[in-house]
């Protein structure tokens, strides 16, 4: 059988999309944040910080500790294991696309993305082109890093992995090996987040950050974000790079304002 690739217009820009089977959903990647996080680090620096896996919101990968289970003959490597991959393993998270004719469908407009890591609609949305994020952070990686990426699936509850290891080097390797079920699987109640991630597993202790250099294609601020804000973020924009504001109105009625002149050809 022939398989078939769908040909997609890559000029068409994310502001632009509403449904159209030429946009290609798989191609943006959408990273909410706080208005003072972009302004202070993110905008004037051109980098986003790996989070710790320590650190994250979910507390079945914060602990790690219930996603394997060890053997009772290597039983005693359980918290040497469990310590590395919580403060070792980092993470860069995103929103997508989702293709339907609902402006929350878009990765800029997920409202719950917007209260829980926009600031309550405060903050601000960065739009990134995801190949070239792919490539910036292999480009800067160090050699021993290993650096993966890819959608999160989501599920029910279950048991952590069994796995009968020999050692702390052969179950490390284990869970590397394994990384759609140890990094890449939530439970079905964060499915709205759509998510995609970036992970470095690394051996150093000094924190990682991702220099998305031209990566980035569009900012999108928060329908409450103060003006002066909007100012700054603009200020830190590169001039080419489109800012608009996502306002939400009755039923599908929801829009998008225009804020500075690089957005201005993406009016409707």
């Amino acid at each position: 059988m022939t398989s078939f690739t769908p040909m997609y217009d890559n000029n068409i820009h994310p502001f632009q999309f509403r449904r159209s089977n030429d946009f290609d959903i798989e191609k943006y990647l959408y990273h909410y944040t706080t208005a003072g996080t972009a302004i202070d680090c993110i905008l004037p620096n051109k980098t986003l910080k790996f989070n710790r896996f320590m650190n994250l919101n979910d507390p079945k990968e914060s602990r790690f500790e219930d996603i394997i289970t060890i053997e009772p003959s290597s039983s005693n490597i359980r918290p040497q294991l469990v310590d590395y991959f919580r403060s070792q393993t980092k993470a860069v998270c995103f929103s997508c696309d989702i293709l339907t004719d609902d402006f929350c469908s878009r990765g800029f407009a997920k409202p719950r993305m917007w209260a829980s890591y926009g600031d309550n609609h405060k903050g601000i949305c960065l739009v990134f082109d995801k190949e070239k994020l792919r490539t910036a952070i292999c480009n800067n990686k160090d050699n021993e890093d290993i650096m993966l990426d890819g959608k999160i699936s989501y599920g029910p509850s279950r048991d952590g992995l069994i796995h009968n290891c020999s050692d702390f080097e052969d179950a490390k390797d284990y869970i590397i090996n394994n990384p759609d079920y140890f990094f890449f699987y939530k439970h079905c109640d964060w499915h709205t987040e759509n998510e995609y991630r970036f992970i470095l597993i690394t051996e150093g202790t000094n924190d990682q950050f991702l220099s998305f250099s031209d990566a980035l294609v569009g900012i999108v601020v928060g329908m409450e974000v103060e003006n002066s804000n909007i100012d700054k973020i603009i200020e830190l924009s590169r001039s080419d790079i489109p800012v608009i504001q996502a306002i939400w109105g009755m039923g599908n009625q929801s829009a998008i304002n225009i804020l500075n002149p690089a957005a201005e050809h993406l009016r409707p």
